[in-house]
C-alpha cells in the first residue's frame, strides 16, 4: 500500500446546521456509480453537465453524495449543501429540499492517497457507519434527513454522516 495507509475511522456525533440541499435525487439508484449511469440517460443532467452546474455554485462543503428514504426504499442523490437562508434559483431538473437542524453521526477517515487506498478507506468508513448501533448513546436514526458523504482524499479525507435523533424512552 505504500507509505499511505487505512487509519482508525474516527466517530463523532456533530450537528450540521439548517441548510439547503440543491441536487439531484434518483429512487433507483443505490450509490455513486450506478446514480450517475442512470443519469447520463437525462439529457442535461448527465454527470459532466450537472457537476459543472453545482460546482458554478459553491456550497458549504463542496459537493457532497448521500442517501435518502422515501415510501420505504432508499435512494442515492448527489447535490450541494447551501446555507438555510439561501434564496437563489433552483437549477431545472433538479430539488431543493430544506433540511433543518440537526444532530449526526460522523463516521471519518483523514487525508489519504486516493490512488493507492480509496476502495479501502471507503470500504471501512461504510462498514463502521453500517455497524454502528445509535441506541447507547441515547439516539436513534432519523430517515427524514438524508445521509451524506463527503469525499476530497487529498484535502479533507472521506466522511459518511447519518442523522440522529433523541431516542424515545
Amino acid at each position: 500500500m505504500g507509505k499511505d495507509f487505512v487509519k482508525d475511522i474516527e466517530v463523532r456525533i456533530e450537528v450540521l446546521p439548517h441548510h439547503k440541499f440543491i441536487g439531484i435525487k434518483n429512487i433507483d439508484a443505490d450509490g455513486y456509480f450506478a446514480f450517475w449511469e442512470l443519469q447520463e440517460k437525462i439529457s442535461g443532467l448527465d454527470c459532466h453537465t450537472a457537476t459543472g452546474i453545482l460546482e458554478s455554485m459553491g456550497g458549504m462543503f463542496g459537493q457532497v453524495g448521500g442517501w435518502f428514504y422515501e415510501d420505504g426504499r432508499k435512494g442515492y442523490l448527489y447535490g450541494v449543501q447551501m446555507p438555510g437562508n439561501y434564496t437563489g434559483q433552483t437549477p431545472n431538473g433538479m430539488v431543493c429540499l430544506d433540511i433543518p437542524e440537526g444532530e449526526y453521526a460522523v463516521f471519518y477517515h483523514p487525508p489519504f492517497n486516493y490512488e493507492e487506498i480509496c476502495e479501502s478507506v471507503d470500504a471501512k468508513v461504510a462498514e463502521t457507519a453500517g455497524n454502528f448501533d445509535p441506541a447507547p448513546r441515547g439516539y436513534q436514526w432519523d430517515c427524514s434527513k438524508p445521509d451524506y458523504q463527503r469525499h476530497d482524499p487529498e484535502q479533507y479525507g472521506t466522511a459518511i454522516y447519518r442523522p440522529l435523533r433523541k431516542a424515545n424512552k
